[in-house]
């Protein structure tokens, strides 16, 4: 029997072994092939940042060649010229009185309504008795009017006396001085009484009734009064107030966005109901510092002429400023897209491109919109399909040097 060596354990290192060279052959390959792909990957993702940095770069020229569009007409062009500015829409306004031609009317003393001969909404001339009140307060000066001017008196005869006695020696000369001095004193406190009464301004009666007339020719636009009310100084509310309506105020509320245009001495149209093709005629004068929070409206008053009556304080009207005096382009509406908050039109450029321009717009209205700034007349412009060439819009990356 001839005794076989068994084999031994192979290796556990790889030298000395001989490995085949196609295995060599296929790993060198797709080591290649991943070192391509990265590669590929790298300038990829480099040229996906070029493009998103030249969309987002407020300085990046986008721009959209469209001869296709031409062609079949979708795409309409006009060219950019200066033109009378949009007039502003009316807005909302109310008819009021001014505090200017206004007079308050308070009781001067404390005492109790005892008739009130107006209403709101009656006119008055200057002088007319409007309410009567009764007054123990009007009755001790009444009584201290008189006790003064019975004091005058009884000095006078106590002067004219001494007088008399000193003339004929029965009485020293102080005497006459010390009773010129008592005249001239009560006259001062007679004096004083009565410009206390007078300075109520009303007239009256020895009974401590009082009438409080009107202080001018006007409209009661407003009472704050009834019979049996306790009135006087210390009431903080007018009883009666009168104002002159030959000249009233339109109060308009003017969206944020318009009041930039307006200033005072501007004229105004106020139209109202009653009389649609009858506009009244006014000039602003003053423009509101704040802006309403809720409604973001800004307050303008417009002064208007009243002499034939034909504005009634807190009527409802609407107001029509004019344009300001300059000129803008102006497009049609459809020629401005939007793209988030920005406004934009599309401007023809040489080699048949359009080039997206944003711009600033001004008043829109009737189908058209002003073009403050961002366009240059004589421009050509797009103003039909817009909103096609946005849709369609590619950018083109600016080349980096």
């Amino acid at each position: 029997m001839v005794d076989r060596q068994l084999p031994h354990s192979p290796p556990t290192s790889l030298q000395g072994v001989a490995i085949p060279w196609r295995t060599v052959l296929a790993v060198v390959v797709a080591l290649a092939l991943a070192g391509a792909v990265g590669t590929w990957w790298l300038h990829r993702a480099a040229d996906v940042a070029s493009h998103a940095t030249t969309a987002t770069s407020p300085a990046a020229a986008v721009t959209l060649a469209a001869p296709a569009a031409q062609d079949v007409g979708y795409v309409g062009f006009a060219v950019a010229h200066l033109a009378e500015p949009l007039q502003p829409l009316p807005v909302p306004g109310r008819i009021a009185f001014d505090e200017a031609r206004t007079t308050r009317v308070m009781a001067p003393i404390s005492g109790l309504v005892e008739s009130v001969l107006v209403r709101v909404g009656d006119r008055v001339a200057i002088g007319q008795k409007l309410m009567s009140i009764s007054s123990s307060e009007l009755v001790g000066l009444i009584g201290e009017e008189k006790r003064a001017q019975n004091a005058v008196s009884a000095q006078t005869r106590t002067l004219q006396r001494i007088q008399a006695l000193v003339e004929l020696h029965a009485a020293p000369q102080r005497d006459l001085i010390a009773a010129q001095h008592a005249l001239r004193d009560a006259q001062l406190e007679r004096d004083a009484a009565a410009l206390k009464r007078r300075s109520l301004r009303v007239s009256s009666n020895d009974f401590g009734l009082f009438w409080l007339e009107a202080p001018r020719d006007g409209v009661v636009v407003e009472r704050n009064t009834a019979v049996g009310q306790s009135v006087g100084p210390d009431h903080n509310d007018s009883l009666l107030v009168i104002a002159d309506l030959d000249e009233v105020l339109a109060i308009a509320s003017v969206p944020e966005s318009e009041i930039a245009d307006l200033s005072a001495g501007q004229n105004a149209r106020v139209l109202t109901a009653a009389l649609p093709d009858k506009p009244f005629v006014g000039r602003i004068a003053r423009v509101s510092q704040l802006v309403d929070p809720e409604r973001h409206t800004v307050d303008v008053r417009v002064r208007i002429a009243n002499k034939e009556a034909g504005l009634r304080p807190n009527a409802w009207v609407q107001v029509a400023f004019d344009a300001d005096a300059g000129q803008h382009i102006v497009l049609p509406a459809a020629a401005v897209v939007r793209d988030d908050q920005t406004s934009a039109v599309f401007v023809r450029t040489a080699g048949g491109k359009m080039e997206r321009r944003p711009v600033l717009l001004g008043r829109q209205r009737d189908g058209q919109v002003e073009i403050i700034a961002g366009l240059q007349p004589g421009e050509t412009v797009v103003v039909r399909g817009a909103v096609l060439l946005l849709n369609a819009l590619t950018t083109e990356p600016v080349p980096h040097g």
